[in-house]
């Protein structure tokens, strides 16, 4: 269908400024996106990064037991309803100058961690690889 008298080719546009559950579309190779519908298919996700989703237009939260309107949230160790108890920290701290051209492990990530904060303290030479 015809939009403004041209065709054009159409993908999901969830930029900054629309409404999290209606139906945005940027026409491929244009600077422009436009409303295509006030709502998107029930169920759709508002958001990537989220387990709400739309119904009849409007965002509802879900929990992370994945229940309508549930408030359960993951605690720090990634546990739906947990208490933060289940998962130990793992830290690391270098503060050596290393051999020209050498690497020296500081810290090895456990499989499955979360919640991983790297960072420099004080401006360095050193390459965080």
């Amino acid at each position: 269908m015809p939009f403004r008298g041209k065709y054009y080719n159409w993908k999901p546009y969830t930029g900054g400024g629309v409404k999290p559950c209606a139906l945005n579309c940027l026409a491929e190779g244009y600077n422009f996106y436009t409303e295509r519908s006030p709502a998107v298919v029930d169920g759709t996700q508002c958001q990537a990064d989220s387990l709400d989703i739309c119904i009849n237009g409007e965002c509802k939260h879900v929990g992370c037991d994945n229940i309508l309107g549930s408030d359960a949230k993951e605690d720090r160790c990634r546990v739906c309803g947990g208490d933060g108890s289940t998962c130990e920290a793992t830290e690391g701290l270098f503060n050596k100058s290393l051999p020209r051209g050498g690497y020296m492990e500081v810290v090895q990530i456990p499989k499955g961690s979360v919640h991983i904060e790297i960072r420099e303290v004080v401006v360095s030479k050193n390459y965080i690889a």
